[in-house]
């Protein structure tokens, strides 16, 4: 996928113009996320660790704690790419939010109570989620996953045009996926 991207173009998540996206979403709940939040409310109490594989600037975090008692006792930790980590690191600080923090590194899963993942998955593309959940010594006791490109086709790779860049997309099969 990344040899069809045009010549010139950014690949991927890790640059300032795709840290910058989503703005607009901050503090937003919409119809995708109540699932996440169903699942995720009778998890939460405090000194639970929720780990949010790319999470962005912290989006579910700052929509969620509307509508979820506790979340300010939970530590919220984002795994993303470091561009945006570094974003999410900024704002984080301009909101005097100290229970959520950043990570570039996949090994941070470890130790963490809840794992969520809700639509970046699909452009993982070192490993797979049961590859990350097998790596750690301490698995999560709950893993959450939502939006997921699946399909009964064999697992492919396109490419998405996110405006500022272009970025491998995978999408998988479904009875692969669960089994």
């Amino acid at each position: 996928a990344k040899a069809a991207v045009p010549a010139g173009s950014a690949i991927g998540y890790d640059n300032d113009q795709c840290a910058a996206l989503y703005a607009d979403r901050m503090d937003r709940v919409f119809p995708y996320d109540y699932p996440v939040m169903y699942w995720l409310k009778p998890l939460i109490s405090p000194g639970v660790r929720v780990i949010d594989i790319g999470g962005h600037i912290g989006l579910h975090f700052y929509a969620y704690r509307q509508y979820i008692d506790g979340l300010e006792h939970v530590r919220w930790t984002v795994c993303e790419v470091p561009a945006v980590a570094e974003r999410g690191r900024r704002i984080a600080v301009e909101r005097s939010v100290s229970q959520l923090s950043f990570t570039s590194d996949f090994s941070a899963i470890d130790g963490h109570d809840v794992v969520i993942s809700a639509g970046a998955l699909q452009y993982i593309e070192q490993t797979t989620i049961v590859d990350l959940l097998r790596s750690v010594t301490t698995r999560p006791s709950h893993v959450i996953l939502n939006k997921i490109p699946l399909h009964n086709g064999p697992d492919f790779v396109t490419i998405e045009n996110t405006g500022p860049s272009f970025s491998p997309y995978r999408s998988f099969n479904r009875q692969k996926f669960f089994d």
